[in-house]
């Protein structure tokens, strides 16, 4: 078979987002001292077998006209007020939800496509999404579309300034923010959440040696019609790429090869710490700073902040640059693990900031370390929270005097209530995780332990010692719980790019007594009930039903 290649401006050549009738039908109205929200449908395009009938949920400010955000959710997620929603409302924003994803139980009310189109139901094709076919079968064609027709429905609302529209995407639709920015010039910014594009990279570790990666024909046509890069290639307006460090669909290893590929002359990048698909929600209020200021001022302007590495009698430090007029500069680092959702990141601890606006901090690798992977977020003093990218250093190739000797040791214990809560992170189904999810209570004989107040306790730091051989050990932990429940604790192996192996563990309940568990290798089960072979395997350790629950003294024994 022969395979052309389509470019996205061959691709979107006779599409035209404003020359149809939109066909609105309103669902129903709310109105509230500072807002006015409806729900409507209206009409993408005609097929010869029907039309496509988008819903969506406009927010609009009340008297006023207002800079605008278009936010484009998962596939699979409904239209809904989300955790964010008030931020965006209180910053001034008109926001207009867009659904593309079609029919899903979850959903009560969803874009409906012909039966022609209905590939394009998110749920019942999520396995074939990013599939190969032609460009204008691919359902992320049509979805480009929704989105494109969305802009013209919010252009033609009285209160809504054209000159200032945002595209905010979430996971798959910030995917379709940067394909929709990339080939429609009313969109003034672009804000892709937890999407970096290369998805044809999934489970492949940039920086490990496997050799180049051969495409066929049929997937050099796609990526050249559909993927992110291609669209990337045309992005003019003003970029804030934000993303989980442990996004297990966004590669952090890759964001700066997509950024190359940017015309625009403004973009920038935001990490969150420890996150994985979720964002700190201190990151999302930096994004909608970030927002203001290039929606309200096409001038504005702001320097990516820079970090580099140097040695210096011995010693190795992290130089963060180009900053001024900032609040904190925080600097991460994590050692050798090569796939980025799996790794362990540190923050330095003390950083000294010197008089030319640059930002030092010492960092001590252990003396077994191969590479360094570092980073650096800046929190400016108008609320913005701009990311350097992200920095590799080949350790093989520094002489060092100075080396974390304190580790090795330490290594057994995953958290005591002596230690910080920095390892651990949240994971939940909301786009935006509060930092102050994971607290530290007093549980009972007066110990501590870290919980949390929704989602799964995460931790990434979850290796045994080396010293003893792997089979030796024990995890253990103790924890407090005033009533029954059950919890699951799941282990993350990079087989397969990653696999899963779970053990489900009942708690007794007993009032003001800590409960002590000790799990063997063999109580792991994956989804094909094989054992976990290694405790060296374990990546990340995640716990379900956790809420409220009190862990303390996590360890190997």
């Amino acid at each position: 078979m022969e395979y052309k290649i389509v470019t996205p401006m061959m691709l979107w050549q006779d599409f035209n987002p404003t020359r149809d009738p939109l066909e609105v039908t309103m669902l129903g109205v709310k109105s509230t001292d500072a807002y006015v929200a409806k729900d409507l449908t209206f009409t993408v395009e005609s097929t010869f077998d029907g039309k496509i009938r988008a819903y969506a949920r406009v927010v609009v400010q009340k008297d006023k006209v207002a800079p605008t955000v278009v936010f484009i959710p998962t596939g699979e997620a409904p239209v809904k007020k989300t955790e964010f929603f008030d931020i965006l409302i209180n910053a001034g924003f008109n926001v207009i939800t867009v659904d593309y994803g079609g029919e899903t139980y979850k959903k009560e009310f969803f874009t409906v496509y012909p039966k022609s189109l209905a590939y394009c139901n998110f749920a019942q094709n999520r396995k074939n999404i990013y599939e190969p076919t032609e460009a204008v079968k691919s359902p992320w064609f049509t979805w480009i579309k929704v989105i494109r027709r969305a802009i013209t429905l919010a252009f033609e609302e009285p209160n809504v300034d054209k000159n200032k529209l945002a595209l905010l995407g979430y996971i798959e639709g910030g995917q379709l923010a940067w394909q929709t920015a990339g080939i429609d010039g009313r969109v003034n910014a672009v804000i892709p959440v937890g999407a970096s594009g290369y998805v044809e990279y999934f489970n492949r570790n940039k920086y490990e040696q496997v050799g180049t990666t051969q495409f066929s024909d049929e997937r050099e046509c796609w990526l050249a019609g559909i993927s992110t890069q291609a669209y990337a290639k045309m992005v003019m307006c003003p970029v804030y790429y934000v993303a989980g460090t442990n996004s297990t669909y966004a590669d952090m290893d890759r964001v700066s090869d997509l950024f190359a590929l940017v015309p625009s002359k403004k973009k920038y990048m935001s990490f969150s710490v420890g996150t994985n698909n979720s964002i700190a929600s201190s990151n999302f209020i930096g994004a909608v700073n970030w927002a203001k200021l290039f929606l309200s001022d096409s001038d504005a302007e702001m320097y990516q902040p820079v970090l580099k590495t140097y040695v210096s009698d011995g010693k190795l430090y992290a130089s963060v640059t180009d900053i001024s007029g900032f609040k904190k500069v925080e600097i991460f680092y994590a050692l050798d693990e090569l796939n980025p959702s799996f790794r362990s990141w540190s923050r330095c601890k003390s950083v000294t900031t010197l008089e030319n606006s640059e930002v030092l901090a010492a960092i001590l690798p252990r003396a077994e370390s191969k590479l360094l992977f570092a980073y650096a977020t800046v929190t400016y003093d108008n609320g913005v929270v701009l990311s350097t990218a992200e920095h590799l250093l080949d350790l093989k190739n520094v002489k060092l005097a100075a080396y974390d000797n304190e580790s090795r040791a330490e290594s057994r214990f995953v958290y005591t209530d002596k230690t910080s809560t920095q390892a651990f992170s949240v994971e939940n189904y909301n786009p935006v995780v509060n930092e102050n999810i994971i607290k530290v209570k007093s549980g009972p004989d007066g110990l501590k332990g870290v919980t949390i107040t929704e989602g799964k306790l995460c931790t990434y730091n979850v290796s045994p010692p080396s010293s003893r051989h792997d089979g030796d050990y024990l995890l253990q932990m103790c924890v407090y719980c005033p009533a029954p429940r059950e919890i699951e604790i799941i282990l993350y192996t990079a087989e397969n790019g990653s696999t899963k192996y779970s053990h489900k563990v009942q708690l007794t309940g007993a009032a003001k007594k800590w409960q002590r568990i000790k799990l063997l290798r063999t109580d792991f089960k994956s989804e094909e009930h094989k054992q976990l072979k290694s405790w060296r395997e374990v990546k990340k350790m995640k716990i379900k039903n956790a809420e409220t629950v009190l862990f303390n003294n996590i360890l190997w024994i």
